[in-house]
């Protein structure tokens, strides 16, 4: 066709010349729930195939193993589709496709929770068969309701985002993955805990900064709040206050920043540290988020948590103590009608045997003492680290070498040790004494050190229940 209009027939006058009607264009919005789901089933086809040796590790396999995974989706996709294909000509179009959406989605979501190959595998098959009754349903929708004129490009258009799907979604999966765990290629589970020390920012700030963050990541945000136990490391930030100073300080600041998360009206707020004048909660975070963590051993470190955290993390202590510490924190809390979780940092040190775990930390603790105790002895003792134990009379300031080698000594000592089967029974011990999250720190990585940590990891999924409390 010309863009020039062609003359009236005859007998006609221009005036009676039908008008010209515009050709018809694609709504791309119209489609664009189809559209997106075409680009989900493509990523979902190379989804795992980057995050193998994560997945094997995770879930305590073999790579060629958890590789069954990635057959799973394609081979129940290919078998599936072309007889799935007649079930939206029984049940309707609609239907069909938004069945297989929501079953795409809760088979990933089980995915992402998987803690075994069994049902990762399960889940995957589910998917491919939810996007093999989908698929066809969408080329139909499509095929029937796009106008002739561009429905080769409605097709066309289709395919190219299930296409760039495949492409894409490899480099974009293995990057999430990388950042955050492979189970986010699926699901978004990541927390984020920022350090956050009391007295380097004002207490609304902070809150405003801490429910933005909060929001972005949907709800997974935690400050873990410090108040320093060392004069010179906060000196260091400007912070001139002495222990006691800076604990009432803390406990008129985290007033301020709870009532700042909570409050629905301005505040206005004249203590002995801090002073605001119509303070306006904008964004908040979500609710029922655990968004404050605190440790500290003294009174003022636990009454600040019972008043104030969600989470209280626990110092490594001989089990008796553990509970007895336990015991005293949430009683604490009881007292202002909250409840607390708990929270041990974990550091392990694995080997086959349990003689063999304690010689790897014996030579360990060799190597660190070598290391620290060579030509660079002087910047060691230096480290910030070892500030508390020079002020609280621990070791000799002018020590050096000797202090180091304390430090290392005291730390080395708390790290739990032994085969699989003997990390995961003391772990167990910490959690019959109440201890409700446990961080856990392997300093090795080696591909044995691996195997070890999926033997581990293993055997903590089993629920292991320790069939006595013993300590150590």
């Amino acid at each position: 066709m010309s863009s020039v209009s062609d003359p009236p027939a005859p007998g006609k006058s221009a005036a009676q010349a039908p008008p010209a009607v515009p050709p018809p264009v694609l709504d791309r919005w119209r489609y664009a729930g189809v559209f997106l789901l075409l680009f989900l089933f493509g990523t979902e086809t190379f989804l795992i195939s980057p995050l193998l040796p994560t997945i094997a590790d995770s879930v305590g396999v073999r790579e060629a193993e958890a590789a069954s995974s990635v057959t799973a989706y394609v081979l129940v996709y290919a078998l599936a589709a072309p007889f799935l294909g007649l079930l939206s000509d029984r049940l309707g179009r609609r239907r069909t496709l938004l069945a297989g959406a929501l079953l795409f989605v809760l088979s990933n979501g089980a995915a992402a929770l998987s803690t075994g190959l069994t049902l990762l595998v399960v889940s995957r098959a589910v998917a491919g068969l939810a996007a093999a009754a989908a698929g066809p349903a969408i080329w139909a929708h499509i095929a029937e309701t796009a106008p002739e004129e561009v429905r080769g490009r409605a097709l066309g258009l289709g395919m190219a985002l299930f296409s760039c799907g495949q492409v894409v979604g490899v480099p974009l999966r293995g990057l999430l993955a990388g950042a955050a765990g492979w189970r986010s290629a699926f699901w978004s589970r990541l927390r984020i805990a920022v350090a956050h020390r009391v007295g380097t920012t004002a207490p609304t700030v902070a809150a405003r900064r801490l429910a933005t963050l909060d929001r972005l990541s949907g709800g997974r945000a935690a400050a873990h709040v410090i108040i320093g136990s060392s004069d010179l490391d906060v000196a260091r930030d400007g912070d001139l206050f002495g222990k006691e100073d800076r604990y009432r300080r803390a406990g008129e600041y985290l007033d301020l920043f709870t009532r700042y998360l909570r409050s629905e009206e301005e505040i206005d707020h004249t203590g002995e540290f801090y002073a605001v004048r119509g303070a306006r909660p904008g964004l908040r975070p979500e609710p029922g988020g655990e968004l404050v963590s605190l440790g500290g051993s003294s009174p003022q470190g636990v009454d600040l948590a019972a008043r104030y955290a969600e989470v209280y993390a626990i110092a490594p202590l001989p089990l008796p103590d553990t509970r007895r510490r336990i015991a005293g924190i949430r009683a604490a809390a009881a007292r202002h009608g909250r409840t607390l979780r708990i929270w041990r940092h974990v550091t392990a040190v694995p080997d086959d045997t349990d003689e063999a775990a304690r010689e790897r930390v014996r030579r360990l603790r060799g190597d660190a003492l070598r290391l620290t105790g060579g030509p660079d002895a002087g910047r060691w003792a230096e480290a910030v680290q070892l500030d508390r134990d020079r002020e609280r009379g621990r070791a000799d300031p002018h020590g050096g070498t000797e202090q180091v080698a304390g430090y290392i000594r005291r730390s080395l000592a708390a790290a739990l040790t032994g085969s699989p089967a003997t990390l995961a029974h003391r772990i167990g011990l910490l959690r019959s004494a109440g201890v409700d999250i446990v961080q856990l720190d392997l300093p090795m990585e080696t591909d044995h050190d691996r195997e070890l940590r999926r033997a581990l990891v293993a055997r903590l999924r089993t629920g292991v229940a320790p069939a006595a409390r013993r300590g150590w």
